[in-house]
C-alpha cells in the first residue's frame, strides 16, 4: 500500500511539472510567433556587461522589444542589472519610458504602482523581466524595431535592499 501511495504522489508531481513546462514553453512560443509576424520588427539588445556600468546603481536595459500583431501591445523584455554591492529584494513604482536613439518617446508606463514587487537580484547579476505596455501607454505605434541600432530606456523606481 505504501509503494502505491508513493507512486501516485510521484506521478502527480511529474504531471504537474510537465504541465508547467508545457505552459511556459507554449507561452513563449506565442510571443515569438507574435514577434515574427510583426511588420514592425524586433529589437534585440545585448547582455549586460558588469564592466560597462559605473556607479552604485541598478540598470534597466532592453533585451527584446516588439509590438504584438495580435493584441497591439508592446512587449519589452528587459535586463534588470544590479550594479550595487547589496542584494535587491524588491521594487515599486517603476516608471519605464522607452525612447528612440534620437530621444523620441515610444511608450511610457508605471509598473508596480504603490506595491512592492518581490524579486531577488544579487550584486553583479541580472534578471530578465517582461514588461507589457498596453495600447493606451504607447505613443508611437509604428516605430520600426527591426533596424533600430539603439533604444534608450529611462527608468525611475524605488528598490529595496
Amino acid at each position: 500500500m505504501k509503494k502505491t501511495k508513493i507512486r501516485i504522489k510521484r506521478t502527480i508531481s511529474l504531471l504537474l511539472t510537465l504541465s508547467l513546462i508545457i505552459t511556459l514553453w507554449g507561452g513563449m512560443g506565442t510571443e515569438a510567433q507574435a514577434a515574427s509576424a510583426n511588420k514592425y520588427g524586433t529589437y534585440t539588445g545585448s547582455k549586460p556587461d558588469k564592466y560597462s556600468y559605473t556607479g552604485n546603481t541598478v540598470h534597466i536595459m532592453p533585451k527584446k522589444v516588439f509590438y504584438s500583431k495580435s493584441n497591439g501591445k508592446l512587449y519589452y523584455y528587459a535586463y534588470v542589472y544590479n550594479n550595487t554591492d547589496k542584494t535587491i529584494y524588491g521594487m515599486k513604482d517603476l516608471k519605464i519610458t522607452v525612447r528612440t536613439s534620437s530621444n523620441k518617446r515610444i511608450a511610457s508606463k508605471t509598473f508596480y504602482k504603490g506595491k512592492k514587487k518581490k524579486m531577488t537580484i544579487n550584486p553583479g547579476s541580472y534578471k530578465t523581466i517582461c514588461f507589457v505596455f498596453e495600447k493606451k501607454y504607447i505613443k508611437n505605434k509604428k516605430f520600426y524595431f527591426g533596424t533600430a541600432k539603439k533604444l534608450r530606456t529611462q527608468a525611475e523606481f524605488v528598490y529595496y535592499i
